[in-house]
């Protein structure tokens, strides 16, 4: 029919008669362009048409375009709309949308861009519907900040945004889970329009996408109180929000209120409910709703079967998982890579390896290649079934459909050929190119275990040669291989080298040479290795004595009571394995509580409860300590990957957790085995600080989270949470294009953010009960901050990076006066003074004028951030003032990004951007921040070696890779072109070794050398504080201890020497390993018990008396001087400081905690007979001495000659304070010990004895007893 309706219209143009009735009318044509006509036929008709000016209807032209643009045939709109507007047709605006809509279909957005503004040359203006698809392409092309930039230019006066303008952006932000820009948008929303519970879906959406479910159902809260009609979107984001944080309770009852508002659940709401149960292992619930699904006539997707089958296998129930999928092939319902994914996982851990290989074949045929997770579990299934054969087919197979094994692929199958006995396969799958640590350590662990040590020696020396550091597991596999075949002079000499190259050695390197020593019955060299243990300051591996000696056993108990008692002033529990405990024999474990009750004075008991061998341990809180890891960073005498590891209190914090730019293999990270040898760093961390954005500060956050397995808080300031996923991708990408190692993905920086906690400047956060942070401005560059914390009332700073000098586009940092006892402060310019500011922009631009002038090219390196910010403000009111016109480019869209957050973020800038921000939106006048009308956005690589001058700006800032070392290359060996250093460059990267002199040639690698005659120009315009801004601040806060960080080492000690030499602070700068222990002068708050209350009441009077000379010199009228008595109250309170663990600190009497200790009170008596001289005494009548007068002389004695204590004469006993002497005789003394060597001229002696409190006061008296003479009557 259509057909001959075509035939029908052509005899109708091939015929000569005039009449406007001989033509099809507009009628007509509409009428074919309803119908579902040939396309092509439409588009030949159209043709004849304009060869006769016969134009159609606008609106029905604009149906026709509509129409392609749904098609498979969209390209011929294309075609369509550029003739006719040639010929000078005047279409609707609306045709004009749908080819943009088309376009960005395509991937072509440059040219949907351009199509716009060509519009008005046409006589059609863009309304809000074109900026709407515009906004629609950019944000479905993942570019939110071009759609940004479209809304400003609607902003601007062209026309109002409607409700469809902010839906799309907000939907680009919902899906890239950027809380922060929707807070800016609402604000200009309702300005502009009321949101619908569309706008609200979207916003519940992506609050729950980035975890922050409670602002969700605050916004869910205000839609009810609104009376705004609720969909089912609404209930399935936040249903799916709920899974994700694992709130059942509060998702099922969402689910509930959704059935009584008698809201049909769609696919995806129940794709979110039977997703979220099958990941909480509640797959019988997840079955009923399938079944309700069914009911209902809702066609379960891919999702749905794909939870249910994983949950299957998770249970081991392989026959219903592949029950499901038989399911699943009758609906016709396809698999995807997840699917795919789950059904080999899972069979492959259930042993069904056939049917794996079988569905991956299935996979590859369906146009999925295996990611590397996938290709290694099946490896290492065909590897552990025996199957060696297949594992090599399918990496082969992979290999011809042009998949690029990574080095984790390689990793796997070398394991598994080690394993396997098939050594020389392995090594000859060993890339060298594609190695990392992980590679070399797997071969060297195979070959150690079957004994060819000489190929572990050669693997190890080619390991080095290209640059990697064995680590600690590298070394235990070559220690185990030889201490298991009993070559312990070999091992031995590994282990001294693993020492000389500092690697710490841990209990399974021990444990595996002490084994091997008493294999060969070297109990001597088990025990000195034991020895060294204990000097390397940690106790042998809990649970590893199974099979030693009874002996050695013993010595474990008393090396481990050792390391305890070491540790009493800062440990609060102690926590010993009972597995450890009850492999000890009786004898051991007696002499530990022996060691450790015999500390009474100090209160360090350990004492065992039951037959369960509880332990409770009272530790006497003495000091409170500050620890610092600066290896982690590298900040304690090197600039890069900053993290540094604070005790304070008991609370462990990590300040930054950055990245290292100059290395490419495994040391570009921080240690994290510093903080927690076992990996729980939940445990071993109370929470993570991030000061800013820059690399070297957050560059390893992705990897020690999502890695290394860290779950707990990590804080930062919101625009730091803002801009850091786009250093962190452009870092992923960067290392993505040079062929590296992935540390971490794309997902990982995602699942990152989610865990990140925003905090506002001068905010108090309360971290837990004790810890608190506060941030202050830090300038450097956008959202740094320097960071308070304080725990009682311990407190310190961190500073980070910061700058106390203000320039362009940022404040100065600013900080309250606090009572610090530690600062920690960046040194990077330790020693530097800077010339002022002005100076070196006009050095700056100087530079820049002199090469463009002469035709040169000028690369600024710099990072997207900041610096560069700084430079394009310079350079756009210097190209104004000089009416240049050499073109100024970005080098990548990142720092378009940049500018737009700088926009966004406006309140962290400086006061001259803030007033042109103000005069922008509510004075129209036509000074915009960051909007750079002389900066090109778009630089293509086509313009690096175009002929004549340009500016250009390159990332990153230290010429370490991307595009900035990639233009260096190619403008290097020109003298006309110059590169100019504005920032830090640290070393190993190519814009140090430019700064360290004028090299004519630099190796890039062994293969690459580049030679260099361009310009280097160095100018100090990094963001960091010079020597006086450190002295400063330091001077300012006035802490009583400060520590420098992230500099250079002789820089550092002269800062060190200056600021304790001038400010009186005691200063530290540790160097990389180093710790640092600082005593707090603050007090412990603890209850006082009733018992030590009472003891310090009773007083404890002191009696002294004054010298005849004393005396006449304050009364010299007097004509004789008395001797007067001084009594003084010198009480003393002593008491217990008791910590106990879930209790409050205590104060305690002595007896009382020994009474609650069960154990009795010790008190240490001494004992002394001394000789009595009398003149008339008679020897052989001793026993007629009358005693009591005796002691009265010695009374008369004392008082005469002894001006301290309370003498007291008790008739036949002496007593002063605790001392007491009597008279006895040689024969009967209880305390002489008889001696027939010994002949005493004396029959009578002072039988003294006095405790050991009053040991002074004793040899006082009874030296005076010596040198006196009694005279008895």
């Amino acid at each position: 029919m259509i057909k001959n309706t075509f035939k029908f219209f052509s005899r109708l143009k091939k015929n000569n008669n005039k009449s406007s009735k001989s033509y099809p009318d507009p009628i007509s044509y509409k009428s074919l362009s309803d119908s579902d006509s040939n396309i092509d036929s439409l588009l030949e008709f159209c043709s004849h048409l304009k060869k006769d000016s016969k134009f159609p209807d606008r609106f029905v032209f604009n149906e026709l375009l509509h129409k392609l643009t749904a098609s498979n045939c969209g390209t011929l709109s294309l075609k369509l709309l550029p003739f006719f507007l040639s010929k000078g047709y005047i279409p609707h605006p609306s045709s004009f949308n749908s080819s943009i809509t088309f376009l960005f279909k395509l991937g072509h957005s440059g040219y949907a861009q351009k199509l716009v503004n060509l519009m008005p040359k046409y006589g059609c203006e863009p309304d809000i519907a074109t900026y709407n698809s515009l906004i629609d392409g950019y944000v479905k092309c993942g570019d939110v900040v071009k759609a940004c930039l479209v809304l400003d230019e609607i902003r601007v006066g062209r026309c109002k945004p409607d409700l469809v303008t902010f839906n799309v952006l907000f939907n680009g932000f919902c899906k890239m889970g950027r809380k922060e820009e929707v807070f800016v948008y609402m604000g200009l929303m309702w300005k502009c329009c009321v949101p619908n519970v569309i706008t609200y879906s979207t916003w519940i959406d992506m609050f729950c996408r980035v975890g922050d479910l409670e602002l969700g159902f605050k916004v869910f809260r205000d839609i009810k109180k609104d009376r705004v009609l609720l969909n089912s979107i609404v209930f399935t984001c936040l249903i799916d929000g709920c899974f994700k944080v694992g709130n059942f309770e509060a998702a099922f009852e969402l689910y509930r209120e959704m059935e009584q508002a008698k809201l049909a659940l769609n696919v995806v709401s129940y794709t979110a409910l039977i997703d979220g149960l099958c990941k909480k292992g509640m797959l019988e619930r997840a079955e009923c709703l399938f079944l309700r699904m069914l009911e209902d006539k809702v066609e379960p997707n891919v999702v749905v079967y794909t939870s249910i089958i994983d949950g299957h296998f998770k249970k081991r129930d392989i026959r219903n998982a592949l029950k499901y999928l038989g399911k699943m092939c009758v609906r016709g319902i396809k698999l995807d890579i997840r699917a795919y994914g789950v059904l080999i996982h899972g069979l492959c851990k259930s042993g069904k390896i056939d049917k794996a290989s079988k569905l991956m074949d299935n996979m590859m045929k369906s146009g999925f290649l295996p990611d590397k997770l996938l290709l290694t579990t099946m490896i290492d299934a065909h590897f552990k079934a025996g199957n060696v054969k297949a594992a090599l087919d399918l990496y082969g197979e992979l290999l011809a459909h042009g998949f690029d094994p990574d080095v984790v692929v390689l990793s796997s199958l070398i394991d598994g050929l080690c394993k396997h006995g098939r050594l020389h396969e392995a090594e000859s799958y060993f890339c060298r190119e594609k190695a990392n640590e992980i590679s070399y350590t797997v071969l060297i662990d195979g070959l150690a275990k079957h004994g060819d040590f000489t190929g572990v020696d050669k693997v190890f020396r080619e390991m080095l040669e290209v640059g990697f550091t064995p680590d600690k597991y590298a070394y235990t596999s070559w220690i185990a291989g030889l201490s298991n075949k009993g070559l312990m002079i070999e091992a031995k000499q590994i282990f001294e080298d693993m020492l000389k190259r500092k690697i710490s050695p841990d209990a399974v390197v021990y444990d595996v040479m002490i084994r091997g020593y008493l294999q060969q019955n070297n109990e001597a060299a088990a025990s000195d290795l034991l020895e060294e243990m204990r000097k390397r300051g940690f106790p042998t591996a809990a649970g590893k004595e199974d099979n030693l000696p009874c002996s050695l056993i013993r010595q474990y108990a008393e090396e481990y009571t050792k390391w305890i008692l070491a540790r009493r002033s800062t440990c609060h529990c102690l926590v010993l394995t009972y597995q450890y405990w009850n492999q000890l024999k009786k004898g051991a474990l007696d002499a530990c509580l022996i060691k450790s009750s015999s500390m009474m004075d100090r209160i360090d008991c350990l004492y065992l409860i039951g037959e369960n061998y509880q332990q409770t341990y009272f530790s006497l809180v003495s000091t409170c300590s500050w620890c610092g890891f600066h290896e982690h960073s590298r900040a304690g005498q090197e600039v890069g990957k900053s993290c540094v590891v604070v005790s304070i209190n008991g609370k462990r914090i990590m300040f930054d957790c950055g990245m290292h730019m100059g290395y490419t293999d495994s040391r570009r990270y921080p240690d994290f085995s510093r903080i927690s040898n076992t990996g729980d760093f939940d445990d071993a961390l109370t929470c993570v600080v991030i000061t800013h954005f820059h690399l070297d500060h957050i560059g390893a956050l992705p990897y020690f989270t999502e890695v290394c397995g860290y779950r707990g808080p990590v804080y930062m300031t919101y625009p730091t949470k803002a801009l850091a996923p786009l250093m962190l991708e452009d870092y992923r990408k960067n290392m993505d294009r040079r062929g590296e190692d992935e540390q971490f993905t794309s997902d990982h920086i995602t699942e990152c953010m989610k865990k990140v906690i925003p905090v506002d400047l001068k905010q108090t956060v309360q971290v837990d009960k004790d810890l608190q942070i506060r941030a202050y401005y830090a300038g450097h560059v956008l959202g740094a901050a320097m960071f308070y914390a304080k725990v009682g009332d311990a407190a310190m700073v961190y500073t980070g990076d910061y700058n106390m000098t203000p320039d362009r586009h940022l404040g100065a940092a600013q900080i309250d006066r606090l009572q610090l006892d530690l600062l920690i402060t960046e040194s990077t310019y330790a020693t530097t003074i800077r010339d002022s500011r002005y100076g070196r922009e006009r050095e700056f631009l100087k530079a820049v004028h002199n090469c463009v002038a002469a035709g040169g090219k000028v690369l600024i390196p710099t990072f997207a951030l900041g610096r560069a910010q700084e430079l394009c403000i310079l350079l756009e009111d210097y190209w104004e003032r000089m009416n240049l016109k050499v073109p100024i480019y970005f080098s990548s869209g990142l720092t378009i990004q940049a500018n737009m957050y700088y926009k966004m973020l406006i309140s962290w800038t400086s006061q001259k951007i803030k007033e042109a921000w103000f005069k922008e939106i509510f004075l129209a006048e036509n000074e915009a921040a960051y909007n750079f009308a002389r900066i090109f956005q778009n630089f293509d690589r086509s313009l690096i070696n175009a002929p004549g001058p340009c500016v250009l700006f390159a990332t990153p800032g230290m010429i370490s890779g991307g595009f900035s070392l990639e233009v260096f290359m190619q403008w290097a060996p020109s003298e006309m072109n110059l590169v100019t250093l504005p920032g830090y460059c640290v070393a190993g990267t190519i814009g140090h070794k430019l700064m360290s002199g004028k090299p004519t040639k630099i190796d890039l690698d062994k293969d690459t050398q580049i030679d260099v005659r361009c310009q280097i120009h160095q100018l100090s315009f990094s963001p960091h504080t010079d020597a006086k801004g450190i002295m400063d601040l330091v001077k300012f806060l006035s802490p009583k201890h400060a520590i420098l960080v992230h500099g250079e080492k002789p820089k550092m000690a002269t800062l060190k020497e200056r600021i304790q030499s001038e400010l009186g602070i005691q200063c530290y700068c540790p160097a990389n390993n180093d710790t640092v222990t600082i005593p707090s002068t603050h007090y412990v708050k603890a209850d006082a018990s009733d018992a030590f209350i009472r003891s310090c009441l009773n007083p404890n009077f002191k009696f002294s008396k004054s010298s005849p000379a004393e005396e006449s010199d304050s009364a010299s009228n007097e004509s004789k001087t008395i001797s007067r008595v001084h009594v003084s109250d010198e009480r003393v309170t002593e008491g217990i400081l008791v910590v106990e663990i879930g209790k409050k600190a205590k104060v305690m009497h002595q007896d009382e905690l020994l009474l609650k200790l069960g154990e009795k009170k010790h008190e240490v008596q001494l004992a002394y007979c001394c000789p009595m001289h009398t003149e008339t005494l008679e020897k052989s009548r001793s026993e007629d001495i009358d005693k009591s007068s005796l002691i009265s002389l010695l009374w008369m004695k004392l008082s005469n000659e002894l001006s301290e204590g309370n003498i007291q004469d008790l008739g036949e006993q002496l007593q002063v304070e605790s001392f007491h002497a009597s008279i006895c005789l040689k024969d009967d003394c209880p305390h002489r010990i008889s001696d027939n060597l010994r002949k005493d001229s004396e029959s009578v002696f002072f039988c003294c004895s006095w405790s050991v409190a009053d040991d002074q006061l004793a040899w006082k008296i009874i030296s005076i007893m010596k040198n006196s003479t009694l005279h008895s009557t």
